[in-house]
C-alpha cells in the first residue's frame, strides 16, 4: 500500500533513500497514523494506486466518513498480475482506518489500531487473514467493518476520529452493499479467467 511517506521516498533522489530509512525506523510508532491521512495528498500528491482503481465504489457514511470497494491488482513483471482480488477501505475524516485486501492465500488487512490490536506502524504493516479463500476473506472484512469499526475508531491516534460515531443502521446497510459488490467483482474476474482459458 503506497502511503504519503512512501510517496516522499519516490520523489527523493535514490542516494537519499538510506537516510530516509534511517529516520523512518526511528519515528515514534503513533506518528505513523499521520501517514495514513489522505488530507496530506494535496502536499504529497495522490499515489497512482489510489487514483487509478478499477470498479471503485464509494459509500457515504455521513459526517466526513465513507467506505470504498474496488478491484485491486498487484502487477508482476511484463504485464502479468502477481495477485488480485476485491479490496475495501474505511476512511474517517481523511484518516484511513482499515484496508482489506482479499487476495486469497496472500490476503491480508491493515488496521490503524495500536499494538497489539494492529501493527505498530498503523496501515504501514499488515496482518494476514486466517481465512484462506477470497470469499471467506470478504466475509471477514465485512464482519470487521460492521462489528469492530467502533473499536478501531476509539483507539485511533486522532481525537476527532475517536469522537466519531457511525450510524449502526447505515453502516449495516453499507456493509451489505459492499459485500455484494466485492463478491460480484470476484465472480466477474473468475469468469473472465475461464473465458480467456477457453479461447487459448
Amino acid at each position: 500500500m503506497l502511503l504519503p511517506a512512501n510517496h516522499a521516498k519516490r520523489v527523493l533522489p535514490r542516494q537519499w533513500w538510506p537516510w530516509f530509512h534511517f529516520f523512518t525506523r526511528r519515528v515514534p510508532s503513533h506518528w505513523w497514523h499521520q501517514v495514513s491521512d489522505r488530507r496530506y495528498f494535496w502536499l504529497t500528491g495522490m499515489p497512482d494506486q489510489i487514483a487509478y482503481r478499477k470498479n471503485l465504489v464509494r459509500y457515504e457514511l455521513g459526517n466526513g466518513c465513507f467506505a470504498e470497494t474496488y478491484w485491486a491488482e498487484v502487477p508482476a513483471s511484463e504485464g502479468m498480475i502477481a495477485r488480485a482480488g476485491p479490496a475495501a477501505f474505511l476512511v474517517v475524516h481523511g484518516s484511513e482506518i482499515a484496508k482489506f485486501d482479499c487476495y486469497g492465500p496472500e490476503g491480508h488487512y491493515h488496521l490503524a489500531a495500536p499494538y497489539p490490536y494492529g501493527p505498530r506502524k498503523a496501515l504501514q504493516g499488515s496482518l494476514h487473514f486466517m481465512e484462506r479463500t477470497a470469499e471467506e476473506q470478504v466475509e471477514r472484512a465485512i464482519f470487521e467493518l460492521q462489528h469492530n469499526s467502533v473499536h478501531y475508531l476509539k483507539t485511533h491516534a486522532r481525537r476527532k476520529v475517536r469522537r466519531t460515531r457511525l450510524d449502526p443502521q447505515l453502516l449495516a446497510a453499507v456493509c451489505s452493499e459492499m459485500r455484494t459488490n466485492m463478491l460480484g467483482d470476484l465472480g466477474a474476474f473468475r469468469n473472465q479467467m475461464i473465458n480467456e482459458a477457453d479461447t487459448r
